[in-house]
């Protein structure tokens, strides 16, 4: 269910079904997987260290979206567990939402009366990660103000793309059924009422996740995680390749039809891209697959520090991303020179939307020459049997890559030389009564 006010303030002060609005709702809520991203001792440290304590403005080091289409760059924090670009005030007893009573402009991430200034108190913690756009404000282990004196853990990650990310690490009572949680405009006159004192629709639990988004937009379920294979990476001076997982989970109990894509942040830190896609993705719920994919840097890209990131969404807005670093070798000039950025390797092809190809076709082995590896792409007008095979110049049967169906659309076969001697391959592909074949060299 979505809990939400309208522009009038006209809108339910509680969950119903159907809900009934009268104007455009700005933001919606929803349950999202719970996850974390831990900023005690790495972040900023707020320095807030007292009870009913209000600092800031502290910096976002990015713009992000706020209220009425305007965006904000800088964000106060309040010890009780709310915080707000404008809001000064340290307001402890918690309200519903929306109420014109201050404050307002506001996010209530577990709006309680809190007391950092108790010894056994943790600290408040923000960070801007750039690499993947979001800035994080950590409620780490701050106590409540009356016994038993539990500590609460908690935090809002900010995403570029939009939407807002509530998580809950540990929560336990007595703020556990004594909080407000939303977030509201300046009049407070609209907002987003999660939870109001243990009264739904999105109760604040330890381990719980809640995303505030834009009223209206998409809200994609399916998260993405890049892993390098070898790292740390290092890429030679005239350029070469890494191979590394992509994996596509989607967490949702429904369908999420997405963009897949992939952008790669150079030293300057300007972005280039996309190296791979838009692909347009069908995630059935529940859907978890992990795909092997290579990525050539050329020779011509500067020596110096790189972060290569992995993105969905609808394209170009970013709903999950997750990278990694790796770097380019001024002075190592071992291997053969690499000339392109080109991205290939195992096929998204059963969650691909796809047009079927005019015709049955056998389109390249990349690189050609290679060593050891070369990806042969290739694709089917309509589904069929498939087989594809190398054979050495003799004749003789050196790899099977394909032995099976394949759907209609683009595909990818990764063929490994390892072991094999430098020379010509003949690579043979056959789909019902036609059979395509080409050669490639494999240079050591």
């Amino acid at each position: 269910g979505v809990a939400y006010f309208n522009a009038a303030g006209d809108g339910p002060t509680a969950n119903a079904a159907p809900l009934t609005v009268t104007g455009p709702p700005q933001w919606q809520a929803s349950n999202i997987a719970y996850y974390w991203v831990e900023i005690s001792g790495t972040g900023t440290n707020t320095l807030i260290n007292g009870d009913d304590q209000n600092l800031g403005p502290f910096p976002m080091g990015a713009s992000f979206p706020w209220w009425d289409g305007t965006t904000i760059t800088q964000m106060r924090v309040c010890s009780n567990g709310w915080i707000s670009p404008t809001s000064t005030l340290t307001t402890y007893v918690n309200t519903t939402l929306p109420t014109t009573t201050t404050p307002n402009d506001a996010l209530y991430m577990l709006w309680d009366d809190l007391n950092p200034s108790r010894p056994e108190s943790g600290d408040v913690w923000y960070h801007y990660d750039a690499a993947n756009q979001r800035w994080i404000l950590e409620f780490d282990n701050v106590c409540s103000y009356t016994s038993p004196y539990t500590l609460q853990k908690f935090e809002a990650i900010f995403y570029q793309a939009g939407y807002i990310d509530l998580l809950y690490h540990t929560i336990a009572a007595p703020s556990l059924n004594s909080n407000t949680v939303g977030i509201e405009n300046s009049a407070g006159t609209d907002a987003v009422l999660c939870a109001f004192n243990g009264a739904g629709p999105y109760n604040p639990v330890s381990n719980y996740g809640i995303r505030i988004s834009p009223a209206g937009g998409v809200t994609h379920t399916t998260e993405i995680t890049l892993t390098p294979i070898g790292a740390p990476i290092v890429v030679p001076a005239v350029g070469g390749s890494f191979n590394y997982n992509a994996n596509l989970h989607n967490t949702g109990t429904s369908t999420d039809d997405i963009n897949v894509w992939v952008m790669i942040q150079l030293p300057t830190g300007t972005w280039y891209g996309p190296a791979l896609g838009p692909l347009t993705l069908s995630m059935p719920a529940g859907a978890n697959i992990t795909r092997e994919r290579i990525q050539n840097i050329p020779g011509t890209a500067p020596a110096g520090n790189y972060w290569y990131q992995g993105r969905v969404g609808t394209y170009p807005d970013i709903s999950d991303s997750s990278g990694f670093a790796f770097s380019k070798s001024a002075t190592d000039f071992s291997g053969s020179y690499v000339g392109d950025w080109a991205n290939y390797g195992e096929s998204f092809e059963l969650y691909e939307t796809v047009q079927a190809p005019a015709e049955f076709a056998l389109v390249s082995a990349y690189p050609n020459p290679f060593n050891p590896t070369a990806t042969i792409s290739f694709t089917l007008p309509e589904a069929s049997q498939v087989t594809l095979k190398v054979y050495d110049l003799s004749g003789r049967l050196v790899g099977t890559l394909v032995d099976g169906w394949r759907n209609v659309g683009s595909h990818q076969a990764v063929f490994d030389g390892t072991g094999l001697a430098s020379g010509i391959y003949v690579y043979s592909l056959t789909s019902g009564a036609q059979t395509l074949t080409g050669k490639m060299v494999m240079m050591k």
